[in-house]
């Protein structure tokens, strides 16, 4: 069997990912993932640099509110551009405070303004 090598700055966490995860089972598949996000050392590069702070947008009538996340460099005169972040997990998976740490360096890497959106997971949406 070949040994696996992995990025020095990923190596600490991958003791920390789960060995298997059945994925036809949501619930425990999400649990997984909230478990791995409260392992993860808060905070990270730039974040003494950036300012982000959680909103809430108004959903139609049919339809919950929108949660977001907003990340400005701190210090940084407006108007700066603008970066909309998707986080990952296939649109089943995810939230904004696993990508917290990524959306704090990309402000931070270039000085713009990252709209981080915790929206509703599929399939129940």
């Amino acid at each position: 069997m070949r040994k696996r090598a992995y990025d020095p700055e990923l190596a600490a966490i991958v003791p920390q990912l789960p060995v298997s995860t059945d994925w036809s089972d949501l619930t425990a598949a999400r649990r997984a993932m909230a478990e791995m996000i409260q392992g993860l050392p808060a905070g990270g590069p730039g974040e003494d640099r950036v300012r982000f702070a959680d909103r809430v947008i108004p959903g139609p009538a049919d339809a919950p509110e929108l949660g977001v996340r907003v990340y400005e460099p701190a210090g940084v005169p407006a108007p700066r551009p603008g970066v909309l972040y998707l986080h990952g997990g296939g649109f089943c998976f995810g939230s904004i405070d696993f990508e917290h740490a990524g959306c704090v360096a990309t402000a931070d890497a270039v000085d713009a303004v990252v709209v981080s959106v915790e929206y509703r997971l599929a399939p129940e949406h």
